[in-house]
């Protein structure tokens, strides 16, 4: 569902109403041309577009922090997670600020916002792939830790204990 919308404020473990509250919020700064998407059985925004932040700022990283602390379960954010900072892409007309879900600092495949910039510093474009976990849990052991030394010690030479950063949660 397209429509043409005001914005509204969420923050991480927000009531269900959250969605409709960044939307309000939203609203009050971008007016009639604040644009969004919605889709169907998400329960979060996929896309917003217009004037999402009220003045220019000239530190990008602290208005997209301030903006994803205040929109974040709107956008979809899961309970237990938090998005981390990737990096900045410059363009010629502004910039976009690239974050990742991670739990327990774990990645989660598929989880990323991405906010474009103008080259004035107000926020226009907001991409949201971040979807909301039922439950956050730790797997169940497959083997107990001695059985999972013991076969440890049988790997041939060549297989390396992978880092933690190649690990990925989602």
């Amino acid at each position: 569902v397209l429509a043409a919308l005001f914005v509204a404020t969420m923050i991480p473990d927000a009531p269900a109403d959250a969605l409709d509250e960044s939307l309000a919020e939203l609203r009050t700064i971008a007016g009639p041309q604040l644009s969004y998407l919605e889709a169907d059985g998400q329960p979060g925004l996929r896309f917003l577009a217009g004037r999402l932040t009220v003045s220019p700022v000239d530190d990008l990283r602290a208005a997209g922090r301030e903006f994803l602390a205040r929109h974040a379960a709107a956008l979809g954010l899961a309970r237990g997670a938090a998005l981390v900072f990737e990096r900045e892409i410059p363009l010629l007309t502004g910039a976009v600020l690239r974050y990742r879900a991670r739990i327990a600092g774990i990645p989660v495949v598929g989880g990323e916002a991405a906010l474009r910039f103008d080259r004035d510093g107000i926020l226009r474009v907001v991409n949201s792939d971040l979807r909301p976990f039922r439950s956050i849990a730790p797997p169940e052991p497959l083997l107990g830790s001695a059985e999972a030394a013991a076969t440890t010690l049988d790997l041939p030479p060549v297989i390396a204990p992978a880092a933690g950063s190649d690990l990925w949660a989602g």
